[in-house]
Parts: structure tokens; C-alpha cells; sequence
């Protein structure tokens, strides 16, 4: 979503998307926005997830929503220019991470768990490089 331009997505109702690699908000001035919302709501990625890649990223997941990345790390602001913000909030929403979790990996990131969000990962970093 939003590789040079815009673009978003919504998985609600129970809904689900897998795919190998997810991005949002890849090149710079793309703008991505996702939402993952309601119980079982699922936006799986076997690889790698990045929230603001080059771009500008926002996922929001919520009222039970997951995200899950199986074999890989999550990053939100890839790179230096690179903006992502993630909220997770409400019972049973989830970011659920097999390896390691970056806010902030070059970029400016802000990430928010609230209101019985939940964050899973291997190794968490923030600001990291």
C-alpha cells in the first residue's frame, strides 16, 4: 500500500490476508494507511512487515484485530526519511512478531499499545539505528 502514492487497506469482520512481505508506505512520498479490526481479523506475513518502508506508514489494529509475522521482523521507519506510526488497542488485538521488532529502525516511529493490546516478539528494539 501506497508503493509511490497512496493507498490503504481494511480487513474487518472476521476477514483474512496472507501474504510473504508486507509494506506500507514503501517509496518515499508513498503514503500507506492499513486497519485490522474486529475478532479474528488477520492480516498474516510469512516475511518481513514494514510500516513506513522509504514512505509514510500508519496500521492500526484493534477490537481484536492480529497481525502476525511468522518467520521474520517487523519494522516500523525503515529508513532515515521514513515515518510509521502503530497503534494496537482493545481486548484480544494483537501484534504478534516470531523475530525481532524495530520502532524506529531508522526513521521516526511511534508505536501505542492501550486499552488490552498486546505486543509479541523474540527481541524488541527502539531507535535503533
Amino acid at each position: 500500500m501506497g508503493k509511490a502514492g497512496n493507498g490503504s487497506l481494511l480487513i474487518s469482520n472476521g476477514g483474512k490476508l496472507t501474504d510473504y512481505r508486507g509494506y506500507i508506505g514503501y517509496e518515499s512520498g508513498g503514503a500507506g494507511s492499513a486497519t485490522i479490526t474486529g475478532p479474528n481479523s488477520l492480516w498474516e506475513n510469512t516475511s518481513e512487515l514494514y510500516v513506513g518502508r522509504s514512505g509514510s506508514g500508519s496500521l492500526a489494529i484493534s477490537d481484536g484485530g492480529t497481525v502476525r509475522i511468522t518467520n521474520s521482523a517487523g519494522y516500523i521507519a525503515y529508513d532515515p526519511d521514513s515515518s510509521g506510526q502503530v497503534t494496537v488497542s482493545g481486548d484480544d488485538s494483537l501484534w504478534q512478531n516470531s523475530g525481532q521488532l524495530y520502532v524506529g529502525y531508522s526513521g521516526d516511529a511511534n508505536m501505542v499499545v492501550s486499552n488490552g493490546g498486546r505486543v509479541s516478539d523474540t527481541n524488541g528494539y527502539i531507535a535503533y539505528s
